[in-house]
């Protein structure tokens, strides 16, 4: 596999001193306790479509409802969100398994999974142009994707299923996600490993087909909400109202329609059939659907197996992740019993 990089984008007086030390201890022991109380949860996400339930939630004001302070930050690529994470700035991540891990070799902090969001079923593509037939007519042609992404992942995975066609065939042109579509219109590539919303210009286009998608590989593509392992020690409570938060707001589109959708698509700048076909794409895991991921016979460690195997073969982790666990489900253990105690109070 050839890489290129030619369109890579990317007092004095004792007594006192005492008083002034006393005060300043107290103000430390305030802020120490306000820190965990009140400091909002600072939230990175980059664009895809279930991320707007976020933004939803924020909107109706479902986070303040269940008493907890969220600021989200939104971020043009996944990568810089990590960037964001590493450096202290955010909290939680929207992230993939393999954001997980490329935290835990560059990053001090321990990054953790704590919850599922989606998983991809026909939402992760392959778009070439209609000249591009099959898979094998890859050879020798230029694929766009994100290194160390769902969107190489997504190409390795379309080349593993067809014989007669490997990486080593073709070159990975490097592109966010951004510059994709103008590379496969301009004829800078052949071919882009994409999503929405900006597989849907793409396949809009009568040039441009489907030559794979994550429909072919159910499951193994999931979206989730990670923190920082010591975040989730201290502050479990407010992750989980997060979290309630979350669900909150998919209950509230199922019940308003119309209002939710096009408040979401317009933020994507896209219809909102056209979001709404998004959403189509993936299978949304609810709460009484966590553990079965992230339970301790849960399917995600497979998940993060498969991912850690194509980070290591780019030669992206060197650091050995033996005692090193993704994942948590002690977030959703904590939200069950208040999603339980919150829905028994509702009235019918």
């Amino acid at each position: 596999m050839k890489i290129c990089h030619r369109l890579s984008l990317h007092g004095r007086n004792y007594s006192s001193l005492i008083v002034r030390l006393f005060c300043l201890a107290s103000l430390v022991t305030s802020c120490q306790r306000c820190s965990t109380a009140e400091e909002d949860l600072r939230i990175g996400v980059s664009p895809w479509p279930p991320i707007e339930y976020l933004f939803l939630a924020q909107e109706k004001g479902l986070f303040e409802q269940l008493g907890v302070k969220v600021k989200i930050i939104e971020y043009s690529a996944i990568q810089d969100a990590r960037r964001a994470f590493e450096r202290g700035q955010i909290d939680v991540m929207g992230v993939t398994p393999l954001d997980v891990l490329l935290a835990g070799q560059y990053s001090k902090r321990q990054l953790q999974v704590f919850a599922v969001m989606d998983t991809s079923h026909g939402a992760d593509v392959l778009i070439a142009h209609s000249s591009i037939k099959s898979l094998s007519d890859l050879k020798g042609k230029e694929v766009g994707a994100e290194l160390a992404t769902v969107s190489f992942y997504l190409l390795s995975r379309a080349v593993e299923s067809h014989s007669s066609v490997s990486l080593q065939d073709m070159t990975v042109v490097p592109l966010s996600q951004g510059h994709m579509g103008s590379a496969l219109r301009n004829g800078k590539i052949d071919a882009a490993s994409t999503f929405p919303p900006y597989s849907f210009k793409l396949l809009s286009d009568p040039d441009f087909h489907m030559l794979f998608s994550s429909k072919q590989i159910p499951d193994e593509i999931v979206d989730a909400f990670a923190a920082d392992k010591d975040l989730i020690d201290r502050r479990r409570d407010e992750l989980a109202r997060f979290l309630l938060g979350f669900f909150k707001a998919q209950q509230y589109a199922e019940q308003h329609p119309e209002e939710s959708y096009a408040f979401m698509a317009a933020r994507e700048h896209i219809p909102s059939a056209e979001f709404k076909e998004s959403l189509g794409l993936v299978k949304m895991v609810s709460l009484n659907e966590q553990l079965a991921f992230l339970g301790p016979d849960g399917t995600i460690e497979a998940t993060f197996q498969r991912m850690e195997n194509m980070l290591r073969g780019l030669g992206h982790l060197s650091k050995p992740q033996e005692d090193y666990k993704g994942w948590t489900d002690s977030i959703v253990k904590k939200a069950l019993p208040m999603h339980e105690d919150k829905t028994s109070h509702d009235p019918d």
